[in-house]
């Protein structure tokens, strides 16, 4: 029992400790200015990016007719051509029509309501793992703080129409998967991170990362589960491709210039604002909770945790160069894990002034 404890404490020693604490005072010095100067930019220059009056509301609509015509017996692609085109969407482009599963899948369900159930039991599943994780990392008021931190699956499941979002899925997908990682449920992982990359291909940059860190831990169970799903997934993307290749007609709308626009940090910002905390919030508080979050994120301790840290750099990364204004709710990507980084921040700012002081 005593040398279970030890271990235990030992553990829970290496996660406390932050990763700040040991780096040299100039790059403590050179991490805490790029903090500040990013902070001061997003209030100073950071509004809310313009976009298509109710284009999100378009959009959860444009589902939910997919579904229900699924439903009443139609094909995706037939279905999906149909309300695409109507609506105006730029069809021409295999990228704007969303694969087929999760149409499919809530098509065959007895009704709309079903779906919502099952993705609230989803998000409830993933608050749940990340409670056990907090509560075996945290002391209580942490715990409680952090459980109100991670209440974004629930919330926005609960809500009507957001369930019908591809992205609410798939990031939802990605935070569980990040989560059983975690508690070391690891074909859990697999299994989840995989569904959202069936889900919504923008999952792929998650499940890449997964594949390398397996590889490099020399988890070859692991990592042989990533690359069969990986593998599976193009053939079936290259299969979804030739079939709405075949179904694109001359006269479809093109995207004007495409998804690569760098947006920059007002784009990024934008996508944090899809938690519903920030959406709710001042320009000027997502400007502070986003660099806070990442800083806490990055100086995370313990390695079971860099993949929290990774899977929300990645999208914050990749979002500085790729999206429109519309793009913003892409956010449901990674800000279900964003603000676990503010149990962090304060010890991150701590360990990086001490650092700056102790020169």
């Amino acid at each position: 029992m005593r040398i279970q404890e030890s271990i235990e404490r030992r553990e829970m020693d290496a996660q406390n400790r932050n990763r700040f604490a040991d780096i040299p005072s100039s790059r403590a010095l050179g991490i805490l200015i790029i903090f500040v100067l990013i902070t001061l930019y997003g209030m100073i220059t950071y509004h809310p990016l313009p976009t298509p009056p109710d284009q999100k509301g378009e959009d959860l609509d444009c589902y939910r007719r997919i579904i229900e015509r699924i439903h009443s017996g139609e094909g995706y692609y037939s279905a999906a051509g149909d309300e695409l085109r109507g609506r105006g969407y730029p069809v021409r482009s295999v990228f704007n029509w969303r694969l087929p599963f999760l149409a499919l899948f809530m098509g065959y369900l007895p009704n709309l309501f079903t779906a919502q159930a099952l993705a609230f039991l989803l998000a409830a599943a993933t608050f749940f793992v990340w409670f056990r994780i907090l509560e075996r990392q945290y002391p209580f008021v942490q715990v409680a703080i952090g459980s109100l931190l991670i209440l974004a699956p629930p919330i926005y499941s609960l809500l009507p129409g957001v369930f019908l979002a591809h992205e609410f899925w798939a990031g939802t997908c990605i935070a569980l998967s990040v989560g059983a990682h975690i508690r070391g449920w690891r074909m859990v992982a697999v299994i989840a991170g995989l569904a959202g990359l069936f889900i919504r291909e923008l999952t792929f940059p998650f499940v890449i990362m997964m594949l390398a860190l397996a590889c490099i831990e020399k988890r070859r169970s692991e990592a042989a589960a990533w690359g069969i799903g990986i593998f599976a997934f193009a053939a079936a993307y290259l299969l979804h491709w030739s079939v709405v290749a075949g179904q694109i007609h001359s006269g479809d709308i093109a995207l004007t210039g495409g998804w690569v626009v760098f947006g920059g940090w007002d784009f990024v910002l934008s996508t944090a604002q899809m938690h519903p905390y920030l959406f709710l919030a001042p320009p000027w508080a997502t400007a502070i909770v986003l660099p806070m979050s990442l800083l806490g994120l990055l100086g995370l301790g313990h390695p079971s945790w860099w993949r929290l840290s990774l899977s929300v750099c990645l999208y914050v990364l990749a979002f500085l160069f790729v999206g429109n204004a519309f793009n913003q709710y892409w956010g449901f990507m990674y800000t279900n894990l964003l603000l676990v980084g503010l149990l962090n921040a304060v010890p991150s700012i701590l360990s990086l002034i001490k650092r700056i002081q102790s020169n």
